[in-house]
């Protein structure tokens, strides 16, 4: 048995036996799901979660059914995320189909929701609560839909939650929505899109922490993806970038000034 293998048993015996201890009549497969997603046995999600949904299985609470398609939502998405980069066309296809899933179970979890009073807390993590998770899944569906190329549906979506009119208050809601940090940066990418269509003149911010996400977590978006943003930073914006203590351009693959070392973050806009 593998050290993650082991680690996910230990955790969903310790999950069965607080659901006992606590009342909580939810089903100990959420609690497993939760924990093969933190460890990223997406795999292990399914197993759990796929055949409590199917045709047939014993009906579940609308509450339940919420975690559950959040919970595969994610994983699905992570799915996809493996198959980056490969370039060949069956690895694309299947990609596609996952990101697709992804956004399938995503709607299942919104419909779930308006049929849920809330208040409750999400699998494995009593810190994040239902109303936040709520908001995750907003996120995560805006990015599934920039990423498929629905960008005017994805637009008006990030234009319904609350909360997002500048880039610390998405840090924010990122840092608290129970989202895999895996799909941080995919986040990033899809809002610094619509930014970038909208007002591309307060998209700058959005760039930065769609390459910081990317770079804590390679893999997160594609290489292409990444060039792109750069790009953007050099060519696409109404202003130029410029270091703030000696005036350098932005180098944005270098992450800050190359003879200073101040962050891409602090770099101020100069006329073009």
């Amino acid at each position: 048995m593998s050290a993650r293998t082991f680690a996910l048993a230990a955790f969903a015996a310790l999950a069965c036996a607080s659901c006992r201890s606590s009342g909580d009549s939810r089903s100990p497969a959420l609690d497993v799901a939760a924990a093969a997603l933190d460890l990223g046995e997406v795999a292990a999600v399914e197993r759990a979660l796929e055949p409590q949904l199917a045709d047939g299985a014993p009906e579940w609470s609308a509450e339940e059914r919420f975690w559950s398609c959040w919970l595969l939502a994610q994983a699905k998405a992570l799915k996809a995320l493996d198959l980056s980069g490969t370039g060949q066309a069956d690895a694309l296809q299947e990609r596609t189909a996952l990101e697709v899933n992804a956004a399938y179970f995503a709607g299942l979890a919104a419909n779930a929701a308006l049929r849920t009073s809330g208040g409750s807390h999400a699998p494995g993590d009593p810190e994040l609560s239902f109303d936040e998770a709520v908001v995750g899944l907003e996120l995560l569906r805006v990015s599934l839909l920039e990423r498929l190329g629905f960008s005017e549906r994805a637009q008006w979506r990030a234009a319904q939650i609350p909360g997002l009119s500048s880039a610390d208050e998405i840090a924010a809601e990122v840092g608290h929505s129970g989202l895999h940090e895996r799909l941080h940066a995919r986040v990033w990418w899809a809002l610094f899109q619509e930014r970038s269509r909208r007002d591309p003149a307060t998209a700058f911010p959005f760039a930065v922490a769609a390459l910081r996400a990317a770079d804590a977590e390679p893999g997160a978006l594609d290489a292409q993806e990444v060039r792109g943003v750069e790009r953007w930073i050099q060519q696409g914006t109404p202003y130029g970038y410029r270091c703030p203590e000696c005036r350098q351009a932005a180098i944005p693959e270098l992450r800050g000034c190359p003879n200073d070392q101040t962050p891409l973050e602090r770099f101020e806009p100069s006329p073009n």
